[in-house]
């Protein structure tokens, strides 16, 4: 009988022992800072004033991740919003919300411990929230493909991680939207152990600074009017953490 006691607690502390070190396949991660957009807009008509504006204001970032089949395949969903909080403009008229959501798996290629490619499907949405409707682009939506890479300059061991990292689409049905984004990722994992491998699904529980550029372009079109081109430019730099 003891024996049998002795055994059924040694198995309890094992599965325990496991369970502490391989967290749930999923993760939610909140980034906050400040950003700068640029944003300019042009139409060939004259009864149109073009645009060219730039905006200090917040930004927020909310990403929930699960890892279908860590670390090889992950499905994220993640909200981005710029313009709670403005610095400049001061004219209302001339300040703007800019907002995207995305729904995306994503499919990791490994190719050494130093490089991470990443191929991702997304569905998008992005939208901007203008008083009166006077600039910018509603209600756009659809697919776009393109590779993500993060270069892990220390290797994939490392407890923490200074890591570039860009993005690119290649191909998108949004009125020919094109978008490149890059930046700097610091990433400093907490109670995770040390020897798990970046970036499986054990780096749960970490803070992360990150500063980013990106650029977004695209023919806006609706039914009736003339089409205008825009260009949203935006760089920033955010305070985050995953759990």
């Amino acid at each position: 009988m003891r024996v049998r006691t002795l055994l059924i607690l040694l198995t309890f502390m094992v599965q325990n022992s496991y369970a502490a070190k391989n967290p749930p396949n999923w993760k939610f991660a909140y980034h906050f800072g400040q950003a700068v957009t640029n944003y300019i807009e042009e139409q060939p008509s004259i009864a149109f004033v073009s645009k060219d504006l730039q905006q200090k204001s917040a930004y927020q970032e909310f990403q929930w991740t699960y890892f279908l089949i860590p670390p090889y395949v992950d499905i994220n969903l993640t909200t981005q919003l710029t313009g709670l909080q403005y610095e400049e403009p001061k004219d209302q008229a001339d300040q703007f919300k800019y907002i995207t959501t995305m729904a995306n798996i994503g499919i990791h290629i490994p190719v050494s411990d130093f490089i991470q490619f990443k191929l991702v499907f997304e569905y998008i949405y992005t939208t901007m929230i203008v008083q009166d409707n006077a600039f910018g682009f509603q209600d756009l939506y659809g697919y776009q493909v393109y590779p993500e890479v993060e270069f892990l300059p220390f290797g994939s061991t490392m407890f923490a991680q200074i890591t570039p990292f860009f993005k690119i689409s290649v191909w998108s049905n949004i009125y020919n939207r094109k978008e490149t984004t890059y930046g700097l990722k610091w990433k400093i994992p907490l109670f995770s152990p040390q020897e798990q491998r970046f970036p499986t699904y054990a780096y749960q529980r970490s803070f992360i600074l990150k500063a980013f550029y990106s650029n977004m372009n695209l023919t806006f079109e609706q039914e009736g009017f003339i089409p205008s081109e825009m260009d949203v430019e935006q760089y920033g730099v955010t305070l985050g953490f995953s759990f």
